[in-house]
């Protein structure tokens, strides 16, 4: 009787267990992956406007929104490296956006984490092609930046 008893809570145990790790842990396509050399970028911190940057290439990232609906890995046209030395906080170009203008900034170690959506500087006050899934935060320093948004 008390084996019985001892089976049921290890079952009970195990399920527990398996919940638990199925929740925290992201199966991921291969979309996610890190190319092979993955450049590490830093994440800035602009004292003067409180803002949270990215260099990448030649241009400034600023942190803008959040995703809207569900993550999806069709939004990843490819991971471009890391941010510092952290291989697991990835940075993404996205598919809707062919000119680079937002980067998506998602930490993928199995924590239930949204991406962030980092807009490029140079893109202030004007009017761009915003994907759908990109909701602004409503951050100050950008301000009334302009969007269009792709049709849903």
């Amino acid at each position: 009787m008390n084996i019985m008893k001892s089976l049921k809570v290890l079952v009970m145990i195990t399920c527990g267990v398996l919940v638990v790790s199925g929740c925290d842990r992201r199966d991921l396509s291969p979309a996610y992956d890190l190319p092979k050399n993955a450049q590490s970028y830093e994440l800035i911190y602009n004292e003067d406007t409180g803002a949270t940057l990215i260099e990448l290439d030649g241009r400034t990232y600023s942190l803008f929104g959040k995703l809207k609906g569900a993550e999806s890995d069709d939004y990843i046209m490819k991971c471009l490296g890391f941010v510092g030395n952290d291989e697991n906080v990835r940075i993404y170009s996205l598919t809707d956006d062919a000119s680079l203008n937002y980067v998506m900034v998602l930490k993928i170690d199995g924590s239930a984490n949204a991406p962030d959506f980092y807009r490029a500087m140079d893109t202030w006050q004007e009017d761009i092609l915003t994907p759908s899934y990109i909701e602004p935060l409503g951050i100050e320093s950008w301000g009334s930046a302009g969007l269009i948004h792709y049709d849903e």
